[in-house]
């Protein structure tokens, strides 16, 4: 958010009346010309992702998470429509509008649906209690989208049943053992049993190590002649 006015003066053109005032918002942020995640996903489905910018681009979104979460507010809609790209390949984080701030934590009730079913986490859809968890499954399906480059549900799935998180998508053939156990984590159906998201983040830091460790190796083979 660059800034943003709450009123506005209006000039009647009449010099016997009263200015009249109305109440506008006006926001004004950062153009992010990358597009959506979402966008940018579609493009990229017939030749996929390196996997060293799947996981950059994992780490970008579990941060933002992980420091929303610090700082007690659950964003609810976490889904590639609302992450955006800018010039540099950096994700944003967009849309606030179904977050909820919790300053003392726990868990709580809520009275509605809250975000997009497809990634919207069981917990809600159950009208049981939810908590920062909710984001979490919400990255996993975002995080298996990311590898696959692909739509976890391509239906409407705002007609889809509350059984919906019961038909998640599987796991492509290719996934490295360690992204694979990281989606099936995050997307666990018991909240209990999903990771917080600075744990997440650690998670996706070993294995852009180990990704620039292969790399490394790789140039050392060339240049011995293997």
């Amino acid at each position: 958010m660059i800034g943003a006015t709450m009123s506005m003066m209006m000039n009647s053109g009449n010099k016997n009346m009263k200015s009249k005032i109305e109440s506008n918002l006006c926001i004004v942020s950062e153009y992010v010309k990358g597009g959506s995640l979402r966008s940018y996903l579609l493009k990229n489905r017939d030749k996929k992702l390196l996997m060293k910018m799947v996981i950059q681009f994992a780490l970008d979104i579990a941060k933002g998470l992980s420091y929303l979460h610090s700082k007690k507010i659950i964003h609810f809609d976490v889904k590639p429509d609302n992450i955006l790209i800018d010039d540099e390949y950096k994700l944003k984080l967009v849309d606030f509008g179904g977050s909820v701030f919790r300053p003392f934590g726990g868990l709580f009730l809520m009275c509605g649906e809250n975000g997009t079913r497809g990634y919207m986490a069981p917990e809600i859809l159950r009208r049981k209690l939810c908590g920062q968890k909710c984001d979490v499954y919400s990255f996993g399906i975002c995080l298996w989208e990311i590898y696959s480059c692909d739509i976890a549900y391509p239906y409407d799935s705002g007609n889809k049943t509350i059984d919906v998180y019961k038909e998640r998508p599987s796991i492509p053939v290719k996934c490295p053992r360690s992204m694979a156990r990281l989606i099936t984590q995050c997307w666990d159906t018991d909240p209990r049993n999903r990771p917080e998201m600075k744990e997440v983040v650690v998670e996706l830091e070993k294995m852009m190590k180990y990704e620039g460790w292969q790399a490394m190796s790789q140039v050392e083979k060339v240049a011995s002649g293997y």
